[in-house]
């Protein structure tokens, strides 16, 4: 999921250089190695393939025993902080190996789909987490999909509603809007079979473009053109700070709200057109 920063955070140059997020990764590989709290992790996303920008945030799994759950939260805790030194944000997900082996746990089948490809890049951590975690019982991967998109949809409405969003919520909506078109076009492409290379995200992109319909094709343009200019305006931001600019780039991302919701809609409309079409 993108980054949405503050103009304070602009204006402090709180924005991280791209290599930062490599020297945080490899820190984050050699901590948790080291851990006897954690019994395994996963590093995944676009740092593990290098698509990542300074909008990025940084993936990981990090598995652990019932027995161990306060020691690794103290692992998890001092892996943020080291983090958030160099500006990066990480973002991981606590797997319970107690329930996870009995099916407990939030991974459904297109996200395990996502970890096999990150375990094939390389970003397994001592041990490779879906060993524990049971997926017989969960839906199937087009129940899957297709409620991850109503989902989606839904939630997009519900703010559209309630706009303008107040602080710290509008720039949870931002970074909504902008991480939504790669995480689709992923699920859908997995769902349909439709082969890409890496698993990063420009081939994720190019490949669902070359097979959707025309239908679908209209807004992800948009909103690909949108996270574009939005990164554009960071990077001017970055050389000369101007409030009134960012708050106008960030306005255009409100703008995005529509398209985002309505790409999410479509895609779950036409998930069968979609087959069809290729």
């Amino acid at each position: 999921m993108p980054h949405v920063f503050t103009f304070a955070e602009i204006h402090a140059g709180h924005v991280p250089g791209r290599d930062s997020f490599s020297e945080v990764a490899e820190e984050v590989r050699q901590l948790l190695s080291r851990s006897p709290a954690v019994a395994g992790g996963l590093l995944f996303g676009s740092v593990l393939t290098g698509s990542h920008t300074k909008c990025s945030d940084l993936d990981c799994v990090v598995a652990y025993e019932s027995a161990d759950e306060h020691d690794c939260l103290d692992v998890v805790r001092k892996l943020i902080g080291m983090a958030r030194k160099k500006r990066v944000p990480l973002e991981p997900i606590m797997l319970n190996i107690t329930l996870a082996r009995q099916g407990i746990h939030t991974i459904g089948r297109s996200f395990a789909l996502h970890f096999e490809e990150a375990v094939a890049q390389q970003g397994v951590i001592k041990q490779n987490p879906l060993r524990w975690i049971k997926l017989e019982h969960c839906p199937t991967l087009r129940h899957d999909v297709e409620q991850y998109l109503v989902r989606k949809y839904a939630w997009l409405m519900k703010q559209i509603v309630l706009l303008p969003l107040p602080d710290p919520m509008r720039f949870q909506f931002y970074e909504k809007i902008l991480g939504l078109a790669p995480h689709v076009c992923r699920k859908v492409l997995r769902l349909h079979s439709i082969p890409y290379q890496s698993g990063a995200k420009p081939e994720v992109l190019h490949a669902y473009l070359q097979s959707a319909p025309l239908t679908l094709r209209t807004p992800l343009q948009s909103l690909l053109e949108g996270e574009q200019g939005y990164l554009r305006e960071v990077e001017r931001q970055m050389d000369r700070p101007d409030a009134k600019k960012y708050t106008l780039a960030l306005l255009k991302i409100d703008g995005l709200a529509r398209d985002a919701a309505r790409f999410a809609r479509l895609n779950a409309q036409f998930l069968d057109s979609f087959a069809h079409s290729l």
